[in-house]
């Protein structure tokens, strides 16, 4: 007998039906869960996506409705079994929950397991009936993986930590020919390490040639990122770490992973399994079995002590879905040092939203995992990559932000941003390349659909890396700077400080003037506001200025408290502490990225600290861009953020300011001509 599904039956138990423990969190609206993959209603609707076009919508769910009825003996009823399913499941996606259909809100990599209860359902007259479509597979990992420990641990051959990590890791090739693919809409590269073989060879055979096979693959693989150092440092000062477990044979590896580590550091993990049975994951009951092996006998006394725990509450699906994680599972991430994950798919579902540190590890084996990750899946790449807080490592996945690599002879279309790109971006220190970088950033901006907080993240970390390399220039030519620009402001700087001093006279009552010069360099313009009768304090945030500035002051040119080493964009003042603020030639040397960041984090802290009816004044170059120039005065290469009127006029005014004048100045050298813009701005 087959069962149609009511609206009834259907909200009464929509959680169980979306794989939820806690469904019905809602949105932060300053930090949305909206993660960079794809929802059910986007295949639908056909949005235009860089993977996953060669096949309909129709075709994708037929494909996984079968890949998991073929495992179920349905005799004769196939066909109307197949029927229902699709009627169920149409009622299910068009169900309005939290003021959206589910469709809208069901992301690809948990579709497959949304299927399934929906089938289960259909089948059962039950949501929560477990169809256990990888029972051969895992009841062959079973009588497999306990002989592949014991001749791990017999073995001559030394196997690390760090080697058993990658043997967990690239054993999720195992077993691809009894996998189906359709579940995270992309094909398998290759076919990683046939299972079917061993059905019918003698378990301590299988085993010894399944390791075998293993350790040449793992020969073969690359490692463009593998952050094994990142991990022990974590490791050796974390009181407590949270471990969620993937694919059967790969959790075998872990717990004998997890075995040594509690051998060697005093650290609590938490080991969060599934709850319930998904294709070939490792459901908490089956883990309870396998600690019961005598392989994993220490793995029980840590249980007894309280290092070991084991978390019954975990994702009800393959992937995760953060708003649908129970509140224990929550609170163990929020409370542990950091977080092992395992797997691509919960990867493309947590990154970017996660509170805590966490590693991930997985190896790219579907074509989807090179648009991702931005490496050739036919070199077998083995990822193990550390992420700070909210960090995200891939996004921009509609072909319109996409952008082609080449593998293997392959022209592959990959997201705006990869896991390759994000880590070159981290580790480059070429200015040029970062500003190129950056440049194509913004330019996407426009076009960019949906949630951009990736796209400024990454803008920010690129911007970070400019800042400090501006710093060091700055430490490395200070004394050159200061010869070439003398102890006497030039023409052009008496006329702005004329033109500065005419407006204090103007909308500054209160005396004495405190004013605050921001970037100040080698002290030339404390020296010279402090002669024209203002309080001046200046700072920069190069240590070889500072220690220009020390000379001065021993000279006695400058005052013990004239100066401070400090960030434009985290000043250390108080709010209301000053009736100027120059940003003379500072600002330029921030990216300009929008509002809450690099620039306009400058002006933000500059309005902060002025008094009300204060006075900001801005020297910048007149220009377009983000570049890195030579400004042909023996100083080198600087990086510089171009302005328009229009674009300075906007950030002044979106940061609270209003514009008292903008005007273009002209400043003559010896081998060019340079175009300035100078905004003198109130806080009303």
């Amino acid at each position: 007998m087959l069962y149609k599904l009511s609206k009834t039956y259907l909200s009464e138990n929509i959680e169980d039906f979306i794989c939820s423990d806690q469904c019905n969190k809602d949105n932060n609206e300053d930090y949305p869960y909206l993660p960079e993959t794809f929802t059910v209603n986007d295949k639908l609707i056909q949005k235009d996506l860089i993977f996953f076009d060669d096949i309909s919508y129709n075709k994708w769910v037929l494909e996984m409705i079968h890949s998991i009825l073929n495992e179920i003996d349905l005799q004769d009823n196939f066909d109307n079994a197949v029927s229902y399913v699709q009627e169920n499941l149409e009622i299910l996606l068009d169900y309005k929950y939290c003021g959206k259909k589910l469709k809208e809100q069901i992301y690809n990599q948990e579709f497959i397991d949304v299927i399934r209860r929906v089938i289960a359902f259909t089948l059962f007259n039950d949501v929560n009936h477990e169809i256990d479509t990888a029972k051969i597979f895992n009841n062959l990992a079973s009588e497999m993986m306990p002989i592949v420990i014991k001749t791990i641990e017999k073995s001559k051959m030394p196997f690390s930590d760090e080697m058993l990590l990658k043997l967990s890791i690239v054993s999720g090739l195992s077993g691809l020919d009894l996998k189906g693919a359709p579940a995270a809409s992309s094909k398998y590269s290759n076919m990683g390490i046939p299972m079917r073989q061993y059905f019918s060879m003698k378990p301590d055979l299988a085993s010894r040639d399944y390791l075998d096979k293993l350790l040449t693959i793992l020969g073969k693989c690359t490692f463009p990122v593998f952050h094994y150092a990142e991990f022990i440092h974590n490791i050796q000062s974390a009181k407590k770490v949270v471990w969620f477990t993937d694919d059967y044979i790969e959790t075998y590896f872990d717990l004998y992973v997890i075995n040594r580590i509690l051998k060697k550091y005093n650290v609590v993990i938490e080991i969060i399994p599934k709850n319930g049975i998904y294709g070939n994951d490792m459901s908490w009951q089956q883990l309870e079995k396998a600690l019961q092996l005598s392989i994993f006998s220490d793995l029980g006394n840590a249980i007894s002590t309280g290092r070991l725990l084991i978390n019954k509450k975990g994702p009800k699906m393959g992937a995760i879905n953060l708003k649908k994680l129970s509140n224990e599972v929550i609170s163990s991430i929020v409370h542990a040092d950091f977080c092992v994950m395992k797997g691509c798919r919960i990867f493309e579902m947590t990154q970017g939203f996660l509170c805590n540190k966490v590693f991930y590890s997985f190896i790219v084996a579907r074509y989807l995992s090179e648009i991702t990750s931005g490496f050739d899946s036919s070199k077998y790449p083995l990822i193990f990559l550390f992420q700070q807080p909210y960090e995200y490592s891939y996004f921009g996945i509609e072909k319109h932000n996409s952008k082609e690599m080449i593998f293997d002879k392959r022209r592959v279309k990959v997201s705006m941003n990869t896991i390759s790109a994000h880590i070159d971006n981290l580790n480059t220190d070429d200015p040029q390349k970062l500003i190129d970088n950056f440049n194509y950033m913004k330019g996407q901006l426009d076009k960019y659909d949906g949630n951009k907080r990736p796209i400024y993240q990454e803008m920010e970390l690129i911007a970070e890396k400019l800042v400090l390399l501006t710093k060091k220039t700055y430490d490395r030519m200070c004394t050159s700077y200061r010869e070439l620009r003398h102890d006497e402001p030039h023409e052009l700087d008496i006329k702005m400080w004329n033109m500065l001093s005419s407006y204090i006279e103007k909308h500054i009552a209160e005396r004495p003037i405190k004013l605050l010069d921001v970037a100040t360099g080698s002290g030339r313009d404390i020296m010279y506001a402090t002669g024209l009768g203002y309080q001046t304090i200046g700072i920069d945030n190069s240590d070889g200025f500072i220690n220009i500035l020390c000379q001065l002051e021993q000279q006695g040119k400058i005052s013990k408290d004239s100066y401070k080493k400090c960030d434009m964009r985290m000043l250390d003042f108080p709010d209301n502490s000053f009736d100027v603020v120059r940003q003379n030639a500072s600002i330029l040397h921030l990216p300009l990225i929008g509002k809450g960041y690099m620039a306009d984090k400058a002006i933000s802290e500059s309005f902060r600290v002025l008094k009300k009816g204060g006075l900001i004044y801005i020297f910048v170059k007149k220009g377009f861009s983000l570049e890195f120039v030579d400004t042909n005065e023996g100083l080198g290469g600087r990086v510089f953020q171009f302005y328009t009127e229009e674009i300075l006029s906007e950030v002044v005014k979106r940061n609270g300011f209003t514009i008292l004048s903008i005007t273009e100045e002209i400043e003559k050298r010896k081998d060019n001509v340079v175009n300035w813009l100078a905004v003198i701005a109130q806080k009303e």
